[in-house]
């Protein structure tokens, strides 16, 4: 009884209820008969087969029903609860675990890694709204902001462009990493469980994307949607193990091997993922290493010369999925800027439909520069850009020139082309958030607090190249993906500094 009458439970209750009411289905769906009746059956052949089940909220009284119950959702996340749980271990272990399993299986299963975000953001949901009792200071305030507006705008837009629930997917994930960050900086996380977790999440990708190329001889995605999102997230996994050297000598003298054979298994993750625009990143990390002065990361540079150069030549001689599409990229790009011939008349690539793509969604986006297009509208317009011969072809096929295509194939493109000059402002706002938030009390000694900013500015820098070639907001997995890594070492910063008296003393 006394969790009914907290004001942060009464304003979960509140919220759902109006979000509810503002994506209710059709009226032709008797929805209310069948949840009066208990027919679940019924509810759930509905929900799979009718795309009216749910609504996006596209009228004025719908979408101020949805901002209402989002902002009191978001007020009930970030209000401090009276009752606190006396006993935080268990679900601290129980986080420690789904952490472990999430980050290792995410690319190397199908289901597993999705079970267990679900447990996740189910457990930190109620934690949130009845045990989280500590205060926020202005650093974490903007970083949950960022999250919250960057959800909120896209469902805004549905005021002015159509838009079906199923576009919007994505972004909804964003409303859910608060709570998780909220638990997360409560509980007694432990680092060593994730730190491993990144460890073995590049050791099992090396081994599975091992067994896959031997299986087919290809360029490899294992169990995602495309090679580029398995690539994707391997070098991030990848990247945070190689900057997570200092901690593991300092903590596993004994486990050194493991580390070793990890980068190893990681490398050959991205590399036999084929995809192209990973190279760029990973250079420049290995450029950042060989300068860097931090205590961070103390690597040998003749050791790391050493590796680079084995790992080149290896590439070379094994001719190995990524340099065959390096050649392609070279062929395609040459023969499209002194001949201008496409991709489908010579070979088979995708860097020249990629710079079509590039040159459709800025004229798009010229056309269209502060509201957008909508989320639902980019391959219709693309289509319009084709057949009005603004740009080639991104498929030689008269019935379907562009391919079917509904992103931009690079996130900041995507993001404006969508939703206008706001939207891409509010993704600038995200990123910068999470860069001010691992920027403060941040310098390059080694401690535990410096150590995580590194991490999550290694993994922001990441996501951002990534960016520049990949559509992330296009793909439930890396979308996913993303904003777990985030949250997590966000969460593990903010868990450290409150053990700080400087951390305390500058909450507001």
């Amino acid at each position: 009884m006394t969790l009914l009458a907290e004001k942060k439970f009464h304003l979960f209750v509140f919220s759902v209820f109006f979000l509810i009411a503002s994506v209710f289905g059709n009226e032709s769906i008797p929805i209310r008969h069948l949840i009066t009746d208990f027919n679940i059956a019924e509810i759930l052949f509905l929900y799979n087969s009718s795309d009216e089940f749910f609504r996006t909220p596209n009228t004025s009284i719908r979408i101020t029903l949805f901002i209402l119950g989002s902002s009191l959702l978001f007020i009930s996340f970030v209000m401090r609860a009276s009752t606190s749980l006396s006993n935080k271990k268990n679900i601290s272990s129980i986080f420690n675990i789904l952490l472990l399993i999430f980050f290792i299986s995410i690319v190397v299963t199908e289901n597993i890694y999705n079970i267990s975000a679900i447990l996740i953001i189910l457990i930190s949901t109620v934690f949130t709204i009845f045990f989280s009792t500590k205060r926020f200071n202005k650093y974490e305030m903007n970083l949950l902001l960022s999250y919250f507006i960057f959800f909120l705008y896209p469902f805004f837009t549905t005021t002015y462009h159509e838009t079906s629930l199923s576009e919007l997917d994505n972004y909804l994930r964003f409303m859910l990493a608060i709570p998780i960050y909220i638990t997360l900086r409560e509980l007694n996380i432990s680092y060593n469980a994730v730190s491993f977790s990144f460890m073995f999440g590049c050791l099992f990708s090396g081994l599975v994307s091992i067994l896959f190329f031997i299986d087919s001889g290809q360029s490899t995605r294992v169990y995602t949607s495309s090679t580029s999102i398995f690539g994707a997230i391997s070098l991030v996994l990848l990247l945070l193990t190689i900057s997570s050297k200092e901690y593991y000598f300092n903590q596993f003298k004994n486990h050194k091997n493991l580390f070793y054979v990890s980068i190893a298994m990681g490398l050959i993750a991205v590399f036999l993922s084929g995809s192209r625009s990973l190279l760029f990143p990973l250079i420049i990390f290995i450029i950042y290493l060989f300068f860097s002065k931090s205590e961070l990361l103390r690597i040998n540079k003749f050791v790391l010369s050493l590796l680079v150069i084995s790992i080149t030549s290896l590439m070379l001689i094994l001719n190995l999925p990524i340099m065959k599409r390096i050649y392609n990229s070279y062929d395609s790009t040459y023969n499209y800027l002194t001949e201008g011939s496409q991709h489908y008349y010579l070979h088979q690539d995708s860097i020249v439909p990629r710079i079509n793509i590039w040159k459709g969604s800025i004229n798009i986006i010229k056309s269209n520069p502060i509201y957008g297009i909508g989320l639902n509208n980019y391959t219709v317009e693309l289509d319009k850009q084709i057949r009005s011969k603004k740009i080639s072809p991104i498929k030689n096929n008269p019935d379907n020139p562009s391919a079917g295509m509904n992103h931009a194939h690079n996130q900041y493109l995507d993001v404006y082309v969508k939703t206008g000059l706001v939207g891409l402002l509010l993704l600038i706002y995200f990123i910068y958030s999470h860069y001010i938030f691992y920027k403060y009390k941040f310098s390059i000694k080694y401690n535990a607090n410096n150590h995580i900013s590194l991490l999550g500015n290694v993994a922001l820098i990441c996501f951002c190249i990534i960016m520049l070639f990949n559509t992330i907001l296009a793909h439930q997995q890396l979308t996913l993906f993303m904003v777990f890594i985030m949250m997590t070492l966000s969460a593990l910063k903010s868990n450290i500094l409150w053990t700080s008296w400087y951390w305390k003393n500058y909450i507001s």
